[in-house]
């Protein structure tokens, strides 16, 4: 696992220290995994990729978790954008 991380990190040239990038990609993942079983009853790794966000960024916002839509977009958290970093697993990218 921690060469995925250094091979992220060297490829898209984030500036982050590997411990932080570390940090904000765990909270990232784990924050999503759990959101995605409560909202949709199970997890699927999807659920990470960049494909499903908007999905997945619709149901949170009308469902009564909504306020983890700011961990997601304001800055001050660290993880915008990070489903960038996960593979998209559908067909339409």
């Amino acid at each position: 696992m921690g060469q995925k991380f250094l091979s992220i990190l060297r490829h898209y040239n984030t500036g982050l220290e590997y411990y932080e990038f570390v940090r904000r990609m765990s909270l990232y993942s784990q924050s999503k995994i759990i959101l995605a079983r409560l909202l949709f009853g199970d997890f699927n790794i999807k659920h990470l990729s960049r494909c499903f966000n908007a999905e997945f960024m619709l149901r949170l916002s009308e469902s009564r978790f909504r306020s983890f839509v700011d961990l997601y977009i304001n800055p001050v958290y660290g993880v915008v954008g990070y489903e960038r970093y996960f593979r998209c697993l559908c067909d339409e990218c």
